[in-house]
């Protein structure tokens, strides 16, 4: 099964589950990669960085806006929806939107973008955890806090 049809699914599911409803805000800390870097559009290689501090805001209606220091110390801004479930301790959910900064790997200045993620602990305070599938795999780390 291809990234794109997995994705599809995961979305379908959440965006049939109950979703998700109050405000929050996620403190992006790092990422992880599958491997140390990548050969950019350029031909350069370039090592990742795994430090990417930044902020997502959530909204009661679950639109999602944000800036981050993306794996190639680039600045990235993204806009988009978050479709989460609405259990006690542990959740499943998707973000899916449009990202910017990721130029050097796609020629293009505005790229979709869609993370599974989940989050652990109370809605008040939580880990979440994101994941980026593909050819070089990225998972992500966030504080994620209802506000």
């Amino acid at each position: 099964m291809n990234n794109w049809m997995r994705n599809t699914i995961v979305f379908g599911l959440l965006s049939v589950s109950s979703l998700a409803s109050a405000a929050q805000l996620d403190l992006i800390i790092g990422s992880k990669h599958s491997q140390s870097g990548t050969y950019v559009t350029t031909g350069e290689y370039v090592e990742f960085n795994e430090t990417n501090p930044g902020l997502m805001y959530t909204t009661d209606s679950n639109w999602v806006v944000g800036g981050y220091k993306n794996s190639f110390d680039k600045v990235t801004m993204l806009a988009g929806h978050s479709f989460e479930t609405a259990e006690s301790l542990v959740n499943a959910g998707i973000v899916v939107g449009l990202a910017t900064g990721y130029e050097q790997v796609t020629g293009r200045a505005i790229t979709p973008m869609a993370m599974p993620y989940v989050t652990l602990g109370p809605k008040a305070f939580r880990a979440k955890i994101g994941l980026l599938p593909g050819e070089i795999s990225v998972v992500t780390f966030m504080l994620n806090v209802e506000i």
